[in-house]
């Protein structure tokens, strides 16, 4: 990724932390007396799935990684098999990327690599046809989980650089 491109990233990401705030929505009606029945409580992020959940619990290790050794040990497994299945979803290649990018030994690429792997999954959760199913929350339960686990932080950086 360019020093270019690289700039223009957190503010996608942060225009993204306006879409994703911790929220507690519930499914009610009321009656004309104001009172509320068949009160819900629901929570964004709770029916994420199992895949996108042992992905992000790979994050820190991925995060914190600082030789090939680490990074590769945080990618392969769980992480990895995320972002196939997002390329499946996006129509991209990220995975043949970021294996490449280990091969070669570019540590440093690998994370700024895989967060636009999880922004695109995010965008291709949210604005696909999946809204229009049965469970309309399904996809911003998955969108949640990737931008709690692993984006929230780096929206968060941006934001306090400026």
């Amino acid at each position: 990724m360019t020093a270019h491109a690289r700039r223009h990233l957190p503010a996608g990401l942060l225009a993204a932390a306006l879409l994703f705030p911790a929220c507690n929505l519930s499914s009610s009606t009321s009656d004309s007396a104001g009172e509320t029945a068949g009160e819900e409580a629901y929570v964004l992020g709770e029916r994420a799935s199992d895949a996108c959940e042992a992905a992000v619990d790979r994050w820190p290790a991925l995060v914190a990684a600082t030789d090939l050794t680490a990074a590769s040990a945080a990618y392969e497994g769980a992480l990895q098999e995320y972002v196939r299945e997002s390329d499946a979803i996006t129509e991209r290649s990220d995975d043949a990327a970021i294996t490449a990018a280990l091969a070669g030994d570019e540590v440093a690429a690998i994370q700024p690599m895989i967060e636009v792997a999880l922004l695109a999954r995010i965008r291709a959760e949210i604005v696909g046809p999946e809204l229009l199913v049965e469970d309309p929350y399904a996809a911003w339960d998955e969108a949640y989980c990737l931008w709690n686990g692993a984006l929230k932080d780096l929206a968060l950086a941006a934001q306090i650089a400026g």
